[in-house]
């Protein structure tokens, strides 16, 4: 399609504009599309499930009365400032947070799946409830978490080992799905209208830090944050699948 301009004399250069059909990949299209979508699915069902855990009887994963924490609408509103505070403050130090973030995902994920397996072992061999000892800032440690300790370990060390490689995404994943349901078991939406404020607060969070704040940043602090800021690092902030094909 060629303009040539709205007047008749016009000695302007004509506009050439090119239209190309979108041509649909055959089948399904790309596989990750498809893994996004199932472990999208999976994740919800399973943060339902330790939402909920505290209304089953007996059940192991059920937290402690005094690991509830109550959101409010105050604590609502402070997600949001808190957490641009520290997008901020890993945008400009970046080189030096990044390590005090990895430390931290790996020694929240191993707490976490020792917190897991251990109640998977004790749900599954009651005898693994023995106490062995206490430990300070711990408290008592029983077989089952000794026994949870291990696997939650190799585990973060794999993430270490391979999270540069194109595998490092499975274990990433596996760890950030576990802070998730975890972080679901404890926390609690009183009512609508603080659930409605707290995520109406974190849509307006996102979409500033991603498409606004290059207008003030030069850059989309949130996108450079995401991607390590060239620290040659990953942020383990996200949850990772690769494009297929």
């Amino acid at each position: 399609l060629i303009w040539q301009g709205a007047q008749a004399n016009s000695t302007a250069e004509p506009v050439l504009l090119s239209v190309v059909p979108h041509e649909p990949r055959e089948g399904f299209g790309d596989p990750a599309l498809l893994v996004e979508l199932c472990g999208a699915t999976a994740l919800v069902v399973a943060g339902a499930f330790f939402a909920t855990a505290d209304l089953r009887q007996g059940s192991p994963i059920a937290p402690k009365e005094d690991e509830v924490l109550e959101v409010s609408n105050t604590m609502a509103m402070s997600f949001c400032c808190f957490g641009s505070a520290a997008l901020l403050t890993l945008f400009f130090f970046m080189r030096y947070a990044i390590y005090v973030i990895m430390f931290g995902f790996c020694a929240g994920g191993v707490s976490t799946f020792t917190q897991l397996g251990s109640a998977a072992f004790q749900q599954c061999a009651p005898v693994t409830k023995r106490p062995l000892g206490t430990l300070p800032e711990v408290g008592l440690v029983s077989v089952a978490d000794v026994a949870a300790f291990a696997p939650s370990l190799a585990l973060v060390a794999a993430w270490i080992q391979y999270r540069q490689t194109s595998i490092g995404w499975i274990f990433q994943d596996i760890i950030g799905a576990g802070f998730l349901c975890m972080m679901q078991r404890t926390l609690r939406l009183p009512n609508v209208k603080v659930a409605t404020l707290l995520l109406s607060t974190m849509f307006f969070f996102d979409i500033f830090w991603v498409f606004l704040s290059p207008m003030i940043f030069a850059k989309s602090v949130m996108i450079e944050v995401a991607t390590g800021a060239g620290t040659g690092e990953a942020v383990p902030m996200l949850l990772r699948v690769p494009s297929v094909g």
